[in-house]
């Protein structure tokens, strides 16, 4: 028996089953291909308030009369469907059906200067509008500007025309969030949208302004709480007029040319967040930057500040949860103590600044407990830092490039069963590669490349460290057989045993390594063939070398089911066979 068929388009069974969803709130049937005639048969579903229909491929015709049952909808999403006329009718009749939307989602499509320009006006109920990845005409912008409730405003990649035919900057009567990241203007943000004495939130990430801090209108904002004006070119000193800003509390102005020092920011006294990173300031941090009691992020890397750790208001600033001071030219005590009384600090990065060792030895312990440490920059040979001893809840540690002395530190992997990523390349380490007491199940990475590490790598390798994805122990002096536990290492996408001293084949068990991407055993003495099972089970290598070895037996026929493989060094080996 054949089902009968309505006008929708649907079968009688069909309409039933939609229609008994009395009580759906939300529906999304974004990504498919359904025509107006479907989507009138939702008029149905009274309770539904938000409706999302993103890249539907809107086509057909609809009578909007069918919708009216949908009383209670205030959630409307027609992303990327606005191409063709139907829908762009389809689009005008339902925003005259549901005046009372609060959120309308119209991203990545395009409109002109009239499109919708009515039935946007008439929107008065409108909270929220996203037009992300839409190509405007500046003319449909000030058409936005009259929607009188609307309270957040996203544009993020918008292509924008039309802006030199302005007359007069737009002005938004209520607007409190407005999002325009990586929307080009040609000219100052400040002479396209007049500066808005309710704007709350503002981000300008990447929009091409240049000029000046005041030229923008940024300092007319005083109601702004998050203003984000990163990667731009703004050419300031930074400017006094900032301290109207008295309830902003997260400025990001990084990637910027803004030079000076910190000076102009230490009366804005209820910042929680200051991102000023890859600038131009220069000078000693300023004293009054303590006056910065609420500040809990501070990221000031990439400029051309001076001085000394121990001497900077840093240590004052006991609201510090994360410091950030990376590629300048402040001294830093391998110590750390200048930070001991920053309580609630749990992340320090500072790549790229002179290290050295105190004079004087302290006893002190540190009151933090960090979460993160990237202590990396130019050495002198110290031994690791005695307030690691004291550290229990480190999830991330990168102490590269600082030539500490030493042995293989297990005690910082047993006392943080957090530990994820470990990093220590190119230092003075030297003696057996230790094992911790018990397996560690969370470290994900080791890097514990070029140092002086000798002896061999523990037969037990794998079932200590069983979820690494990253293992580089190149450049060292380890020696003897590379253990078949690697096997176990189950997760293991890049193991680089390379430039060491390991003899004897290479294990069958390496083929047990599914997940590897890239091997790298060169400049070794290993010698036999390559083992068969690396053919059968490292089916996603990407990356293969071999080279500098003494490695004989045939090659391709060993090698012939890695059809994934992108780079293969087989130099200075014994190897024999045709090239077929």
């Amino acid at each position: 028996m054949t089902s009968q068929v309505t006008s929708h388009g649907f079968t009688l069974s069909e309409m039933i089953t939609i229609a008994g969803l009395s009580n759906l709130e939300v529906i999304s049937l974004s990504g498919n291909n359904l025509n107006n005639s479907m989507l009138s048969s939702l008029g149905g579903l009274s309770s539904l308030k938000s409706l999302y229909l993103r890249d539907i491929g809107l086509n057909g015709t609809v009578d909007v009369e069918d919708y009216r049952g949908l009383k209670k909808l205030n959630a409307l999403s027609l992303w990327h469907g606005i191409e063709t006329t139907d829908a762009t009718i389809f689009l005008q009749s339902t925003l005259r059906l549901f005046p009372s939307l609060k959120t309308l989602d119209l991203s990545y499509n395009s409109f002109n200067r009239t499109m919708i320009t009515r039935e946007l006006h008439n929107l008065t109920t409108l909270e929220e509008l996203i037009l992300d990845g839409s190509k405007l005409h500046i003319s449909f912008l000030q058409t936005v500007a009259t929607c009188t409730s609307l309270k957040h405003l996203s544009m993020i990649g918008c292509e924008l025309n039309g802006i030199s035919e302005v007359q007069g900057p737009i002005n938004f009567k209520k607007l409190e969030n407005l999002i325009m990241d990586e929307t080009t203007f040609n000219n100052s943000f400040g002479q396209i949208i007049r500066p808005i004495a309710t704007l709350k939130m503002l981000s300008l990430h990447n929009c091409g302004l240049n000029g000046t801090l005041y030229d923008q209108g940024f300092c007319e904002m005083v109601h702004l709480e998050e203003l984000d004006i990163s990667y731009n070119a703004l050419r300031d000193t930074l400017s006094p007029c900032l301290v109207n800003l008295i309830s902003l509390q997260s400025l990001d102005i990084s990637s910027n040319q803004i030079t000076g020092n910190l000076s102009g920011l230490c009366e804005m006294v209820h910042l929680e967040e200051l991102d000023i990173s890859y600038n131009t300031l220069r000078d000693t941090l300023p004293p009054c930057l303590a006056n910065l009691t609420s500040l809990q992020s501070l990221d000031i890397s990439s400029n051309q500040i001076t001085g000394n750790l121990s001497s900077s208001p840093l240590k004052d600033m006991t609201s510090l949860r994360v410091l950030r001071i990376s590629d300048n030219l402040l001294q830093i005590p391998i110590s750390l103590s200048p930070l001991y009384n920053l309580s609630k600090l749990k992340e320090f990065v500072s790549y790229s600044n002179p290290i050295y060792i105190e004079t004087m030895p302290h006893s002190l312990t540190p009151k933090f407990q960090l979460n993160s440490i990237s202590l990396s920059g130019y050495g002198y040979g110290a031994t690791f830092p005695r307030f690691l001893y004291h550290q229990y809840d480190l999830h991330y540690v990168d102490l590269s490039d600082i030539k500490l002395n030493g042995e293989f530190p297990n005690w910082l992997i047993e006392n943080n069963t957090k530990l994820g990523g470990l990093y220590l390349s190119n230092n003075s380490l030297s003696g057996p590669f230790l094992l911790p007491t018990h397996p560690h199940m969370n470290l994900s990475v080791l890097d514990i490349s070029i140092n002086s590490f000798s002896g061999q790598i523990p037969i037990e390798v794998g079932a200590f460290f069983p979820s690494l994805w990253a293992l580089n122990i190149s450049r060292n002096a380890l020696n003897g057989s590379i253990p078949s536990s690697f096997g176990d290492m189950s997760l293991l996408e890049i193991l680089d045993l390379s430039h060491n001293q390991l003899s004897d084949e290479i294990p069958e068990h390496f083929g047990d390594m599914s997940s590897l991407i890239s091997l790298d055993l060169s400049h070794n003495q290993l010698s036999g063939e390559i083992p068969e099972h690396l053919n059968i089970g490292c089916l996603s290598l990407e990356y293969l070398v071999l080279s500098n070895n003494s490695l004989e037996g045939p090659v391709f026929s060993k090698i012939i089911n890695l059809t994934n493989l992108v780079s293969l060094y087989l130099d200075s080996n014994n190897f024999i066979g045709k090239i077929l």
